[in-house]
């Protein structure tokens, strides 16, 4: 039996050591429909904003440690861009398909039926749709997201500093911040944005 998209994906993440592009293309955890690779996607997503494993992906051998009774598919030679267009149009098809099975259920009740497939349709087209525009609804999530994670003490959103208290406080450096060091000549002014320069990029 050919393993499930959704564990495609996430055997794919492991073996190439990413999750940003995986992210960016707008793979969220509610479009996973298989509880295996749910939970396991949900435990990159922890460990790759942890403090501790920080902008890391947990390997294929510590993610078959914590879940044994998954089977991962093996390794091959698919980039991780196809994995995810593969991931991204099994979930259309399936939306596709729950979304004719509604309206053949409904077909003598068109007026209760419509609404409801316009409205699918009409996400379906958002999600397909290449643009950078804000779509509120997903806007909506992200920020409710962002609220749970700031609740998280164990969670960095930013770039890490040298300094743990800090980190506690501003939860990293991260984009849109505006940082001034400021202080008296020869002050290590310069070797303090040295520091931090140096601790972001290890």
């Amino acid at each position: 039996m050919a393993a499930s998209k959704e564990l495609q994906l996430i055997a794919k993440i492991a073996d190439v050591g990413e999750l940003k592009p995986v992210l960016d293309a707008g793979v969220t955890l509610d479009k996973f429909t298989d509880h295996d690779a749910r939970m396991i996607f949900e435990y990159i997503c922890r460990y790759y904003k942890s403090r501790k494993t920080f902008n890391n992906i947990p390997t294929r051998d510590l993610i078959e440690e914590n879940f044994p009774t998954v089977d991962l598919p093996p390794t091959d030679r698919l980039l991780l861009s196809s994995a995810i267009e593969e991931f991204l149009t099994h979930d259309r098809q399936a939306k596709i398909g729950k979304l004719l099975n509604y309206m053949s259920e409904w077909a003598d009740h068109p007026d209760k039926m419509l609404p409801k497939a316009q409205q699918d349709i009409n996400d379906l087209l958002r999600d397909k749709r290449s643009s950078v525009d804000l779509v509120v609804s997903n806007a909506v999530l992200e920020a409710r997201q962002r609220y749970e994670e700031a609740k998280n003490r164990d969670v960095l959103r930013g770039i890490p500093t040298p300094w743990k208290p800090l980190n506690d406080e501003t939860q990293g450096l991260q984009d849109g911040d505006f940082i001034i060091l400021y202080g008296r000549p020869k002050s290590f002014k310069t070797f303090v944005a040295l520091k931090v320069g140096t601790h972001a990029y290890d």
